[in-house]
């Protein structure tokens, strides 16, 4: 039996989730747009579904429900696999307990034990999470250390950035001494064909601005930032919500700058991103150097 459905939401879709998932004793991760397995109706909002109890056996318990993200439109799959872990945990943590409504501080040892279990959630994906990096670190050390095709490497690089700081897009622009413009070299994700055709001038915008200071910088609100280069989006038919940029920098010169653009799952980049994105840059900044003094060698 299910209880405080009615409680829980009034609205038809979360019960018709919530009763499939108890029944199937599944999991669900749904998108707006999408529909419930087995349903026909489309969903207005995201949702994440897990099952409380033990998959095999009589020991059922219930259903955890979320409904709707603020400041994004569908849950993701880390959001997914964060509440199933929690839920698993929770649901352990429940079945070894007796509640007695008359002895209050069972109630108090139950609470006590559910923040236990999200620190040791939340400590269980950053563990992951940095095995995660450490792996991708080495991995693209390694590729530095053995491919000769610039362009083939950085493209790498770029992609690894997308998937470590989960952004949308991700480039290298290089320094044009003679015409004192970056233009961009490398694009990961939407618009690189457009891009590569257009300069930005040192000195202005987001890029140009690193160029010249030699220093990373946050930007969680590019459409209201007077410094972000406006003329980009409006050539490219692109919005730039948020920028995480860092100069690459030979021999205390700005050769280029990297920039990761929109984060996927969060709503902003903060400052610990600084210190691994420049690992990144300066991984780029490296191979971009070896490729030049192999090519100056071998003239």
């Amino acid at each position: 039996e299910l209880y405080s459905l009615n409680e829980l939401h009034e609205g038809k879709i979360a019960k018709e989730l919530a009763l499939k998932t108890f029944r199937e004793r599944k999991n669900f991760l749904i998108k707006k747009g999408e529909s419930i397995p087995g349903e026909t109706g489309i969903v207005g909002e995201s949702y994440i579904s897990c099952y409380l109890g033990q998959e095999t056996g009589d020991f059922d318990l219930g259903v955890f429900l979320l409904e709707g993200i603020d400041h994004f439109e569908n849950f993701s799959i880390s959001d997914f696999e964060l509440i199933g872990v929690y839920c698993t945990y929770l649901s352990m943590l429940l079945r070894d307990s007796k509640v007695y409504p008359s002895k209050s501080e069972i109630y108090l040892t139950i609470a006590t034990s559910i923040l236990l279990l999200i620190e040791n959630t939340n400590n269980f994906f950053k563990n992951s999470r940095l095995e995660y990096l450490l792996r991708e670190i080495i991995r693209v050390s390694g590729l530095i250390n053995s491919s000769l095709d610039l362009s083939r490497l950085l493209l790498s690089v770029m992609e690894s950035v997308k998937s470590v700081f989960r952004t949308e897009s991700c480039s290298i622009l290089l320094v044009d001494k003679e015409k004192s413009e970056l233009y961009f070299h490398i694009v990961a994700g939407e618009k690189g064909e457009e891009l590569s055709k257009l300069r930005i001038p040192i000195g202005q915008g987001i890029a140009g601005t690193i160029a010249v200071t030699k220093k990373p910088m946050i930007i969680n609100d590019a459409q209201t930032d007077p410094r972000v280069f406006k003329n980009v989006d409006k050539a490219v038919d692109f919005v730039t919500r948020n920028i995480l940029g860092a100069p690459l920098i030979v021999n205390e010169e700005v050769i280029g700058v990297m920039e990761a653009i929109n984060t996927i799952d969060r709503n902003n980049y903060n400052s610990n991103d600084i210190d691994l994105f420049l690992s990144f840059s300066d991984a780029a900044a490296l191979a971009i150097q070896k490729t030049r003094l192999l090519e100056n060698l071998a003239k």
